[in-house]
């Protein structure tokens, strides 16, 4: 059994290859006939699509992906290990001055309730009479 496994992957991925050979000359034939030009032949042929190609790293551009992933995990630790040892939270003390506070009006929040687009507030009219 494990050897006709072993077999038939063989075979299969043979002729996967070789199907794909095929099709690769195929479409570069194509698109030389049609356009004399090879370069919409190989974006036909690219089968991912790479998220980002490079990234510009002290006057250096990084296109391996390890590279970008060092790059974009040492940049967000360096950020939030400065956030945390500059202590940039703002301070919410609960002995604030309360009196800078200023009270919301029934009228204001009406008349706000009435500015708004009445199709994206339809459950305004519904719920609120």
């Amino acid at each position: 059994m494990k050897n006709e496994l072993s077999t038939l992957y063989k075979v299969t991925n043979k002729y996967i290859k070789s199907n794909y050979a095929k099709y690769r000359e195929d479409t570069l034939e194509k698109h030389l006939e049609q356009t004399e030009s090879s370069k919409k032949a190989f974006k036909e042929l690219k089968m991912n699509k790479t998220l980002i190609e490079g990234l510009e790293k002290q006057s250096r551009t990084l296109c391996k992906r390890t590279d970008i992933i060092y790059a974009a995990t040492d940049f967000y630790r360096k950020l939030y290990s400065d956030v945390i040892q500059n202590n940039n939270i703002p301070n919410t003390n609960e002995n604030s001055d309360e009196s800078c506070i200023i009270p919301v009006d029934e009228i204001e929040v009406k008349e706000a309730i009435k500015s708004l687009k009445l199709k994206k507030t339809s459950w305004i009219g519904h719920h609120h009479k």
